[in-house]
C-alpha cells in the first residue's frame, strides 16, 4: 500500500508522510526526527518496490530498537 501510495501519488504520499512523521514520537520514540526525515527522504527518491522493502525493514528495525541485533 505504502509502495503503490509513493509511486502513483508521491505529492499526496509526502504531504501525508510529512504530517505523520512530524508528530512527537511517532512512529516510535526510538526513531528521531532525524531518522524519520531520511525515512521519508528515502521512500520519495526510490521507485523500486526491492529498496522501500529495504528502507521500510530498516526503518521498522530503528522504531523497534533493534540495530546491532539478528533482525
Amino acid at each position: 500500500l505504502l509502495f503503490s501510495m509513493v509511486k502513483h501519488h508521491p505529492a499526496s504520499a509526502k504531504t501525508v508522510m510529512t504530517e505523520l512523521l512530524a508528530q512527537s514520537e511517532f512512529p516510535s520514540p526510538h526513531a528521531t526526527a532525524s531518522d524519520n526525515r531520511l525515512f521519508l527522504q528515502q521512500m520519495l527518491s526510490t521507485r523500486s518496490f526491492i529498496k522501500v522493502k529495504g528502507i521500510v525493514n530498516e526503518f521498522s528495525v530503528k522504531c523497534r530498537n533493534l540495530q546491532g541485533t539478528a533482525y
